[in-house]
């Protein structure tokens, strides 16, 4: 496929930006790249050898190394366990929940942005600050349920109890929306951007009759998202 197609589908996957630097003859890569790379500061850097046919790997590898990426070459990926990997496995995985194969797949753990909604007051109190999130509308969602996630707000890292379902709405069908419960914060994050990195899914979603069984849910949601990030710190 083209290059151009491949950045869209790394984008509908959940990469926050993807962008092509085709070097078809040998150049300094940091003199020609740095502006760029300093502005992105890519997690993963792909080397397709038909773009870049004589780039030196050894200096490639120790430039991306050095700005805190990592260098793999292009094309289909290859797991032991998975066998070859391509997008639409990928969105596979992510589809029905399986947010950890699909991180695998990725290389770096499934991750969504979206803009935080209004406080639109509908919520019941929860004891924890909920966000809504609203992806662009192609982006690909996991299946309806609870996650654990992580969320970068400023410099520290919060704990997420991410709830994907769906929500009734007066004279339409219903809407599919992402809630985030944050853990241990407080804040005005109305209209700002909001990134949430997948680290599991929890359970399916489920529907409660009183607004007190819903937050009750929601605290033990909570809970066990704490003690899985724990055990993974």
């Amino acid at each position: 496929m083209s290059v151009s197609r491949r950045c869209e589908l790394l984008i509908s996957c959940g990469v926050s930006s993807a962008f092509a630097a085709p070097l078809p003859r040998p150049v300094d890569v940091e003199e020609t790249l740095a502006t760029a790379l300093e502005r992105m500061r890519p997690v993963e850097v792909f080397v397709d050898r038909e773009s870049w046919p004589s780039q030196p790997r050894d200096a490639l590898s120790e430039y991306f190394h050095r700005i805190g990426a990592a260098i793999r070459d292009g094309g289909a990926g290859s797991d032991p366990t998975l066998g070859p990997i391509d997008t639409a496995m990928i969105i596979e995985r992510i589809h029905r929940g399986a947010v950890v194969e699909a991180g695998e797949m990725l290389g770096r753990p499934y991750e969504l942005s979206g803009k935080i909604a209004a406080h639109d007051g509908i919520a019941p109190p929860t004891g924890f600050q909920t966000e809504q999130v609203t992806p662009p509308p192609d982006i690909i969602l996991p299946a309806r349920g609870v996650y654990a996630a992580r969320t970068l707000i400023g410099r520290r890292w919060v704990g997420a109890a991410v709830n994907i379902g769906t929500r009734p709405t007066f004279g339409s069908s219903d809407r599919v929306v992402v809630e985030s419960h944050l853990i241990n914060f407080e804040g005005d994050l109305t209209d700002t951007e909001m990134s949430l990195r997948f680290v599991r899914r929890l359970r399916d979603e489920v529907w409660f009759p009183e607004p007190a069984e819903l937050a009750a849910q929601i605290e033990r949601d909570v809970v066990a998202v704490t003690a899985l990030l724990r055990s993974k710190a």
